[in-house]
């Protein structure tokens, strides 16, 4: 589980706070890079795969990385709400 909330956090400074997404999409001249703009596609692909790893059977897998992209998905919106993003 604890691993998980590091998935999300990672995926949320990785497209957030780096700008490596958004400079890969100005020299490509792309407008989405998915999943790697995307904290929500990065966050659910991420867990999912890390939980699939693990030995965790395919429909808790996808429920385990649906939770994961609504928490990072709430996470940013309330990161933008307090001006942090």
């Amino acid at each position: 589980m604890t691993i998980n909330l590091y998935i999300i956090l990672a995926a949320l400074c990785w497209v957030h706070f780096t700008g490596i997404p958004q400079r890969f999409k100005w020299a490509f001249k792309k407008r989405s890079i998915k999943p790697f703009d995307c904290e929500l596609c990065l966050s659910f692909w991420g867990v999912m795969a890390n939980e699939l790893y693990h030995g965790e059977v395919i429909y808790l897998a996808v429920l385990k990385g649906l939770t994961a992209g609504l928490i990072a998905s709430l996470l940013f919106h309330i990161l933008r709400l307090i001006k942090i993003l």
